[in-house]
């Protein structure tokens, strides 16, 4: 059997197709407002490629790739111009060691982890939280505790008093400052 030009142009061009249709490589710069990526593979630089993502519909998820981030590029025929970006790879050590462990650790520290042996959810959260509900909210617990200044009422409410400290009565025998001795049975501050 001979092969001429075009023959070894087309096994080329099959070898190379067949080589791309997976890749590894490393983004080295993103589009926040297209959700595209352009990966680094050796010397060979991708155009705009998007990157996978859990839910895009109704239900929509947002989890960026960052610079340097390693990811594979699956391409549909081989082609990379055509290829989508699919999540990292761990190039050091996984953030956890436990198969019952899911978590996400953040830039700042912050983590949120849950683990599903014992059904702990645990949030360490290094800068501020906010909860906005927009219908009613319900806590529901054997017991909470909140360390730390509360504010029970937004921009006002009620001032609450702990046992030990004063009260003012503006009128009366009793009239005065006087240490509250006793408290509520169900709500407690250290």
């Amino acid at each position: 059997m001979n092969f001429d030009e075009k023959d070894g142009f087309n096994l080329n061009d099959l070898a190379r197709r067949l080589a791309n249709i997976i890749r590894l490589g490393q983004i080295f710069a993103i589009n926040y407002e297209t959700a595209k990526a352009r990966v680094k593979i050796g010397d060979l630089e991708t155009d705009w490629l998007p990157w996978i993502t859990s839910n895009s519909g109704n239900n929509k998820d947002w989890n960026p790739p960052e610079i340097d981030e390693q990811v594979m590029i699956l391409s549909p025929c081989g082609e990379l111009n055509q290829g989508v970006i699919f999540p990292s790879l761990y190039r050091g050590s996984a953030p956890e060691n436990s198969g019952n462990i899911q978590s996400i650790t953040f830039a700042d520290g912050s983590k949120i982890s849950f683990d599903r042996a014992g059904g702990n959810l645990t949030l360490d959260i290094k800068g501020s939280a906010n909860i906005k509900v927009a219908g009613n909210a319900q806590i529901e617990a054997a017991n909470i505790t909140l360390k730390g200044n509360v504010d029970l009422g937004g921009s006002g409410g009620n001032a609450v008093a702990r046992v030990g400290d004063k009260v003012k009565i503006d009128s009366g025998s009793s009239a005065g400052e006087w240490p509250i001795i006793g408290g509520s049975s169900k709500v407690k501050a250290t």
